[in-house]
């Protein structure tokens, strides 16, 4: 009897451990301080630093205060004028579940060789995390720059394309490994329109974005993002054409690896066992 005590004891110890080592954090940028409702761009000519819980940011201004790309903190509730003079405002006008503050990246691209992808941009993270979703969001510039059309979209955005017409734009996002090489990348299509006309367009608010299978069960200490785009309306001899914009909240992770449904229902199916073993001798 004190045997089976002891070992619905040693499973009762080792749930709570798997339970305590798999704590779940968020990275939410309601931490961020910043004037007005976005981060400013600074006048000096540089890059700077910004962090939210264990994440670091970059945010590139070469030419001082009148351009920028990389990351911005934002609390934009006006999704209005839909441009690039009101670029860090979310489509839905607030963070992910209504939250007060998000961040925005705003990806550069090469100006010369008619390239189909931006320059990338990576989050830090202080240490190894088990990374589990990511809510995101077009913010209002790109929203309706497909929806509503733009400079090589027509009036109606990608659904009023010409048939037979393939567009396709996505942020492609990697893992970065402690050994700083990348994972297997994951795209997240935010429109497309094949030679069907099967027409995609990412949501108009908030989708959270399961990453868990991003890097195999092993530790990331950082992500690298980047867009993509091909064909007719994403992409024209110039290059790239698409506002490169993504709002991202909530980074979910963990620092210690999650266990499997499985983990979690072998362990309490040898509880239930050894329980009902125990209460069958208790009886007699």
């Amino acid at each position: 009897m004190k045997k089976i005590k002891s070992i619905l004891t040693t499973f009762a110890f080792l749930g709570c451990v798997f339970s305590l080592n798999a704590e779940i954090k968020v990275i939410d940028f309601e931490d961020v301080s910043f004037s007005g409702s976005y981060m400013p761009t600074p006048s000096s000519m540089g890059s700077t630093v910004w962090t939210s819980g264990i994440a670091s940011f970059g945010l590139d201004h070469p030419y001082g205060a009148s351009y920028w790309e990389g990351w911005k903190a934002s609390a934009q509730t006006n999704r209005t004028p839909a441009s690039y003079t009101n670029d860090c405002a979310a489509n839905s006008g607030s963070g992910a579940n209504g939250s007060a503050q998000y961040a925005v990246l705003y990806a550069g691209m090469p100006w010369s060789g008619a390239p189909t992808e931006t320059y990338s941009y990576s989050i830090d993270f202080s240490g190894g995390v088990y990374l589990q979703s990511i809510d995101m969001s077009m913010n209002s510039y790109l929203y309706d720059w497909i929806n509503l059309g733009g400079m090589y979209l027509p009036t109606g955005g990608i659904t009023a394309l010409a048939d037979g017409v393939e567009v396709y734009f996505a942020l492609r996002v990697r893992g970065i490994l402690e050994d700083g090489s990348y994972t297997d990348y994951q795209d997240i299509v935010l429109a497309s329109k094949d030679s069907d006309n099967n027409i995609y367009v990412f949501t108009s608010g908030w989708e959270t974005i399961d990453f868990t299978a991003l890097a195999n069960g092993e530790a990331i200490k950082g992500l690298d993002m980047y867009f993509q785009g091909e064909q007719d309306a994403f992409w024209n001899s110039g290059g790239l054409t698409a506002p490169a914009y993504i709002c991202i909240d909530n980074i979910v992770y963990s620092t210690n690896p999650i266990p499997e449904p499985s983990t979690y229902a072998a362990i309490f199916g040898l509880v239930a066992i050894a329980f009902a073993i125990y209460r069958k001798r208790a009886r007699k």
